[in-house]
């Protein structure tokens, strides 16, 4: 079956969607936890959203919205296995709880090797998600300077593994901001080019 690469969205200017933008800070104020969980469906026989965060101890409902067999497997950088679980039906829903801080690798295994998204557990709450357009905003951020770091899931294809595509490692880069008390401030960042330094 054929499918867009859900890893590739640019905007008209460039800008790229669903790079995830935080500050490198260990810890922060949580907001109170959100009374209604963190939703990521198989639609289509995709994950939707694509990118998601979420805080530790915060709920994420995972949830087929087809009327076909889906799994849902996510793994932590270092492969390590979090959930392994099939959802036959239409509907079928699990709530589970952000165990740690890390990033996870989400995939179907049951015939939809297509299937690939992320989820990011961050410790505060000075994180962002492009949007189209490649832009964001972070609200709240404490007056000072600030390590903000920027992840892509990366574009470049190296081929498929058993049906499945094989991605090249995330993009990443850094930058400093200095943000003032009850101000704002304005920063551009851009994406290494695969194979390249940044």
């Amino acid at each position: 079956q054929s499918q867009p690469n859900p890893v590739f969205a640019v905007g008209p200017a460039g800008g790229f969607a669903d790079v995830v933008v935080w500050l490198d800070v260990d810890e922060g104020a949580l907001p109170p936890p959100r009374t209604e969980p963190v939703i990521i469906e198989q639609v289509g026989c995709r994950y939707s959203p694509h990118i998601s965060i979420a805080h530790p101890g915060e709920r994420i409902l995972f949830r087929n919205a087809d009327a076909v067999l889906h799994n849902v497997h996510a793994a932590w950088e270092d492969g390590q296995t979090w959930l392994n679980f099939g959802q036959p039906r239409r509907g079928d829903a699990s709530v589970q709880v952000a165990p740690r801080v890390g990033v996870l690798t989400l995939r179907c295994d049951a015939g939809h090797p297509w299937t690939l998204a992320w989820l990011h557990i961050l410790p505060h709450p000075y994180h962002a998600i492009t949007d189209v357009e490649g832009a964001f905003r972070i609200e709240s951020v404490p007056a000072g300077t600030h390590r903000v770091r920027l992840w892509h899931s990366s574009w470049e294809l190296l081929g498929t593994a058993s049906g499945r595509p094989r991605f090249g490692d995330p993009a990443t880069a850094e930058a400093e901001v200095t943000v003032t008390a009850g101000g704002e401030a304005t920063l551009d960042l851009l994406l290494p080019v695969p194979g390249e330094s940044p």
